[in-house]
């Protein structure tokens, strides 16, 4: 779960090159748990920082050690962290994803720094039909004509559901295709986008606007 918060409002490549040291300072709750009862807090947070294989961003870094202690409220309360999960059916796709969206925003009022979107990010590693609207698929997804902004997280989500719902494929799957479509996702459409090497020309709002205006 640490990996998550070192997502948040940064380049996902930045964080994934450095996955391995953050598993290994931050993956077990329970030794960050112990860390801070003994004391011993701020040296680990030096020691982290010390490290060149880590991403030394120290409020990430506290905040982990903070969502280690949520987490084991939710062990010691529901019995394990799935039973926690299960506790809200969100499985149950009849209500129009109520119940999964509800999980989404427990977890958003637990955890530190989690924002609205790590949530999703973290639940799409479970396999429930969210995406991680990143500013890439976000991006796309209103330039395409599905959102209102570029920012529209919301939006992007709803967006995958009824394209999922549509071509029978996973939600969690559709910013897989989204990007494979665009052959480089973010070095395609990116804040200069190379229309004439995408391969969703026909389907993109953008790209209609751009070829319409005067030169």
């Amino acid at each position: 779960m640490g990996e998550v918060v070192f997502f948040q409002h940064t380049l996902a490549t930045n964080v994934e090159k450095r996955l391995p040291a953050i598993a290994a300072y931050l993956g077990d709750y329970k030794k960050l748990i112990e860390i801070r009862n003994k004391g011993g807090e701020e040296e680990y947070i030096v020691l982290m920082k010390g490290d060149k294989e880590m991403f030394r961003d120290e409020r990430k870094m506290r905040a982990c050690i903070d969502n280690a202690f949520v987490f084991d409220g939710i062990v010691q309360q529901f019995g394990s962290f799935n039973e926690y999960i299960l506790s809200f059916d969100p499985w149950n796709d009849e209500n129009d994803y109520e119940n999964l969206d509800r999980l989404l925003e427990d977890l958003d009022r637990r955890f530190v720094r989690f924002g609205a979107i790590s949530p999703m990010h973290f639940l799409v590693h479970y396999g429930f039909p969210v995406i991680k609207p990143d500013s890439n698929i976000m991006r796309t997804f209103y330039r395409i004509g599905l959102t209102k902004s570029e920012k529209d997280y919301i939006g992007s989500v709803k967006a995958a559901r009824r394209m999922a719902e549509a071509t029978g494929v996973m939600v969690n799957s559709i910013d897989t295709f989204v990007t494979l479509g665009m052959k480089k996702g973010n070095e395609v459409c990116g804040k200069e986008p190379k229309c004439g090497l995408c391969d969703m020309q026909d389907l993109c709002r953008y790209c209609r606007q751009s070829q319409n205006e005067p030169t």
